[in-house]
């Protein structure tokens, strides 16, 4: 890992996978069957964003005290069964991460997850 940190980056979206700084045990034993590859030997599976957090990417809304806000399913989602995931995520490099100044989740239902975004203060030259 030959990892810069004056590099600026950040993977963002629906990652469809869940997080290790999440608590879901509350949810594990109910998970419907369409949702249990989520499930991985009766624990969470949380492979995909374990190897993002490993490879020095920061979880904004886990920095900013998110971690536990649902973004799927929304209002319009066929899945809204009581079930309520964060798969949704913002990583950033910790360079960048460092100037998120606000990270939300926005109330909307123009989709079936709820929108996730940061906003970044400006650093003048």
């Amino acid at each position: 890992q030959n990892r810069r940190d004056d590099i600026h980056g950040e993977l963002l979206g629906d990652h469809n996978a869940l997080s290790p700084l999440d608590d879901y045990e509350d949810q594990r034993p109910r998970f419907p069957q369409g949702l249990q590859h989520f499930v991985k030997d009766k624990r969470i599976a949380a492979d995909t964003i374990t190897k993002i957090l490993e490879a020095g990417y920061v979880d904004t809304a886990y920095e900013k005290g998110l971690d536990n806000t649902r973004t799927f399913p929304s209002p319009t989602s066929p899945h809204k069964d009581g079930f309520h995931f964060r798969i949704d995520y913002i990583f950033l490099t910790p360079e960048l991460s460092r100037h998120v100044t606000k990270a939300r989740v926005v109330n909307s239902n123009a989709s079936d997850h709820y929108p996730y975004c940061v906003e970044l203060k400006h650093k003048a030259e």
